[in-house]
């Protein structure tokens, strides 16, 4: 979705661009030859010495993160600037609760206490982890560990070694400079498009592998727009637009 503009993906000039590099580049020997055939993640290539390189989707501080994963040294680079589309997920508090407020003070203890957060993500000092200069650095084998966004505020807990102390001012710069999109609390209602996206779906798994790994050529190409659009695909993306207007009316 663009300018409030829902489009049709695959049918653009910019799709197209895409498959014929993924094939300039499978020619040239750049692309694992089996991606057309096979779903192994990436990162299981990676470690497998298979990969060299690959696009992806993280957040700052992935290479470390990777680095320990692969055992060996990883090298993140930036190839576009950061976008803020929506909120994953929310904290609900139940009406019919006996300590609503309590519930609330704990929340707020969530969001504005690094001593909160680093018990329930890091554990306890000195029986799960140390600090190591500013960083956690965990003890082998440690009773508690918990991914730190499924609570609170994540960026007033204390960064993992090898982030470095900084880590979290890092991120809180690069989430300030990055853009917002206009449509955030939208969200598209497909519960009533169940069969639209079930055959757009078979068409998608048919060609997905070959188009984005460097099967392209204009035959299968044709073959696959052809599909979509008798899957419906202009009809859907309508439906969709519908509901972008009905959302802009109001906002």
């Amino acid at each position: 979705m663009k300018d409030g503009q829902v489009h049709f993906i695959q049918g653009s000039d910019e799709y197209k661009a895409m498959a014929i590099l993924m094939k300039d580049w499978r020619d040239k020997g750049y692309i694992y030859p089996d991606s057309l055939y096979t779903t192994v993640i990436q990162d299981d290539l990676f470690k497998q010495g298979v990969a060299f390189s690959g696009p992806q989707g993280a957040e700052y501080g992935v290479a470390t993160t990777k680095s320990a994963a692969f055992g060996m040294e990883v090298i993140a680079t930036q190839v576009r600037k950061g976008f803020i589309s929506g909120a994953g997920w929310g904290v609900v508090f139940p009406t019919t609760g006996e300590e609503t407020e309590a519930a609330f003070r704990f929340m707020d203890l969530c969001f504005t206490s690094p001593e909160v957060m680093n018990l329930l993500t890091r554990g306890e000092e000195g029986t799960d982890y140390n600090l190591v200069d500013g960083q956690i650095s965990f003890v082998e084998g440690p009773h508690y560990f918990q991914t730190a966004t499924f609570f609170g505020n994540e960026l007033i807990s204390t960064p993992l070694l090898g982030n470095g102390a900084d880590f979290y001012d890092k991120v809180k710069a690069i989430m300030n400079e990055a853009d917002v999109s206009p449509y955030m609390g939208f969200s598209f209602n497909v519960s009533a498009l169940d069969n639209y996206v079930s055959q757009l779906s078979v068409v998608m798994d048919q060609y997905k592998l070959m188009m984005n790994n460097g099967g392209y050529n204009e035959e299968d190409f044709q073959d696959f727009l052809t599909k979509l659009e008798a899957a419906g695909v202009n009809d859907y993306i309508a439906e969709l637009q519908s509901q972008v207007d009905a959302w802009e009316a109001t906002h």
